[in-house]
């Protein structure tokens, strides 16, 4: 830690977010952890607050370390990363498993361009061994409207989480499930009241256990959105990220 050109700082930060860099789902204890990586692409100090959060903008609750900083109990930690600068960011959780989202408020003269970020998911088995690794894109701007393509089946399963972007809710949701052949198989609305992940036919009744299509979320206040896939195999389970499309032609 003493060599790396950063200033990683815990503080309580009451800082309002305007358009964050956000990671949707972020999942640390019993077994997982997060890790996330950035460059500092620019000449110039790159320096955000950190903000870890859960539900509808709430500060995070039980325990959590940032690279073997504790910062339970805080709402978050502080990073300045030198020009050309790189750090790894590794997120641990208790025994437990635990969930929420960070948003990324770049200071003054910072922007979320000028940094080249990759994240990850680690899974670990009851004898510590790493058993997958997934990446997930942050999302640099919330949008009130994605689609993304769904499959379910005996070895497969399609989830997503949301959270807020740039307003608390709640507010409606128009959720709409399209079939393979383009055909609307069902729609619904729900309220947006925070962070949430789930499997995509939790929210609808009667999807088939065999189905593939597509998801559109048409929301009245700006959210973001991460999209996982999971195939289950003989030695346990593979997740795969996947993108949401915030462009309707």
């Amino acid at each position: 830690m003493k060599r790396l050109l950063l200033l990683l700082v815990i503080l309580i930060l009451t800082s309002t977010i305007t358009f964050a860099m956000t990671f949707p789902q972020i999942v640390v204890g019993g077994g997982t952890e997060c890790v996330i990586l950035i460059t500092n692409k620019s000449d110039s100090i790159w320096s955000a607050n950190f903000l870890v959060r859960q539900g509808n903008q709430n500060q995070w609750s039980g325990p959590l370390w940032v690279s073997g900083l504790d910062i339970s109990g805080l709402d978050g930690f502080r990073l300045e990363l030198q020009p050309f600068a790189s750090v790894k960011l590794r997120l641990v959780g208790g025994s437990q498993l635990n969930s929420g989202y960070i948003e990324a408020d770049t200071d003054m003269g910072s922007s979320n361009l000028g940094v080249a970020v990759s994240f990850f998911y680690n899974f670990y088995n009851a004898t510590g061994h790493l058993t997958d690794s997934v990446s997930i894109p942050a999302s640099v701007f919330s949008d009130i409207e994605y689609l993304f393509p769904v499959e379910r089946s005996a070895a497969v399963d399609t989830g997503f989480a949301w959270c807020p972007g740039l307003l608390k809710g709640p507010w409606d949701v128009v959720l709409t499930l399209y079939r393979e052949d383009g055909t609307v198989f069902q729609t619904k609305t729900v309220t947006f009241s925070g962070h949430e992940a789930q499997f995509f036919a939790q929210l609808f009744e009667g999807v088939p256990a065999d189905f593939l299509g597509m998801m559109r979320i048409e929301s009245e206040g700006f959210i973001h959105v991460a999209v996982l896939r999971i195939e289950y195999t003989d030695s346990g389970f593979q997740y795969a990220g996947a993108a949401a499309d915030n462009f309707i032609p």
